[in-house]
């Protein structure tokens, strides 16, 4: 194989592995609910998947499809092979843990609507309270102007 080759499926390798880092650190605040730390990774993510994509454009003339749509390394040395191979388990591995972080965060955007839905709530029960207590037009206020 080319050297450059070696170098190019190392390099495929080395950013799966970083987007796989990334991934799991993504999964760690959305359980933690730090969204403000999780807005600086998805930019440092999107930067490792656009250097990955001009990546992937490098390599598309070394690889064919096999029948079932797979990238095959047919005609490449072993070494190719088995990195290929690293590359989809470190790309299921991605894709798993961004469908579990996909779900956490959907059921954190439901608990904080059923939360606000709860606030809303108090927030009319007091109002109505206020209403009856004070009438509609002091609205709280616990003495009227003279």
């Amino acid at each position: 194989m080319l050297p450059e080759v070696k170098l190019l499926f190392a390099e495929r390798v080395r950013l799966l592995e970083e987007l796989a880092s990334l991934v799991e650190r993504q999964e760690q605040l959305v359980e933690l609910g730090l969204l403000d730390d999780l807005l600086g990774l998805l930019a440092a993510k999107d930067k490792v998947l656009a250097e990955l994509e001009q990546l992937e454009r490098k390599l598309a003339p070394l690889r064919t499809l096999e029948g079932n749509g797979e990238t095959s390394s047919v005609g490449l040395p072993d070494i190719a092979s088995l990195t290929m191979d690293r590359c989809r388990q470190l790309f299921r591995e991605i894709l798993e843990r961004e469908r579990i972080c996909e779900s956490k965060m959907r059921a954190r955007r439901e608990e904080i609507a059923q939360a606000l839905a709860n606030l809303l709530d108090l927030r009319r029960a007091h109002e109505a309270y206020q209403a009856t207590q004070f009438g509609p037009e002091n609205s709280g206020q616990l003495c009227s102007e003279v």
